[in-house]
């Protein structure tokens, strides 16, 4: 679905081939300036490397039109600022705009989506009234109403920032079901329980290159420590049996 080769950024990454699996929910990790909000930048298109190659649905990514590109693939940066006194409603209305849908179809999603990140409150509400928390959950239910009605690409950078554990929670259960319609996830986040909880396939990234890449094996005490520099105990499991950390001291 989602492909790239040779991604290369002087002093931020070096990645010579990387590709999400279908329908999957790859989480990638890694400390402060490891490089994973430049990779999500690459993978969307709005980083244009010389020498990298992005591929979407086996089509070059430059080669795609920006409806062809947004009908396929939706992403949330880190940066979403909006300055005009929209509704929420409205703002999360803008994420249909690249896909045809009627109305009916548009408000069906804005209800679903709504109730899901419980903001069905926040609707009427004007945008820059809003908090950090709000902001973002507006922000994010607007990149999933522009997600494809067939299957497609979602690109998250650090959705849960500014989100409390209720929202987080209700968040990560619905991205977790978008994979039940076919849907490709690629997330950021700083936490390796949530990642653990609810990924399917890990990126562990530092100094921007790939330290380990898989399945919860990989998500080991020594591959944590080598990228967040911190002691790191696995010492619980989850009910699938994916396992849970604690952390300790800095690494000297």
């Amino acid at each position: 679905m989602l492909k790239a080769f040779n991604i290369q950024v002087p002093d931020r990454l070096n990645i010579p081939s990387l590709e999400l699996p279908l329908g999957k929910i790859t989480m990638v990790l890694g400390s402060n300036g490891a490089g994973k909000s430049t990779l999500v930048g690459v993978l969307s298109g709005e980083i244009d490397l010389p020498g990298t190659e992005v591929f979407l649905d086996g089509a070059p990514l430059s080669e795609l039109s920006y409806q062809d590109r947004a009908v396929k693939l939706s992403v949330l940066g880190q940066r979403q600022r909006l300055d005009f006194e929209f509704p929420a409603e409205d703002v999360i209305r803008m994420g249909a705009d690249p896909l045809n849908l009627t109305e009916q179809q548009i408000a069906e999603r804005v209800e679903a989506i709504s109730d899901a990140l419980g903001i069905t409150h926040l609707l009427q509400r004007k945008y820059t009234t809003l908090s950090g928390g709000e902001s973002q959950r507006i922000q994010l239910a607007r990149v999933l109403m522009q997600r494809p009605l067939i299957p497609g690409v979602i690109l998250l950078d650090e959705p849960l920032t500014a989100l409390d554990l209720r929202h987080q929670v209700k968040t990560m259960n619905f991205l977790r079901g978008l994979t039940e319609e076919g849907h490709t996830l690629c997330i950021i986040l700083h936490d390796p329980n949530i990642a653990s909880q609810y990924g399917d396939h890990f990126l562990l990234i530092t100094e921007g290159e790939v330290v380990a890449e898989g399945d919860h094996d990989i998500l080991s005490e020594d591959a944590l420590h080598k990228i967040y520099q911190i002691d790191v105990r696995v010492t619980s499991q989850t009910e699938q049996g994916y396992p849970q950390f604690t952390v300790g001291g800095t690494s000297p």
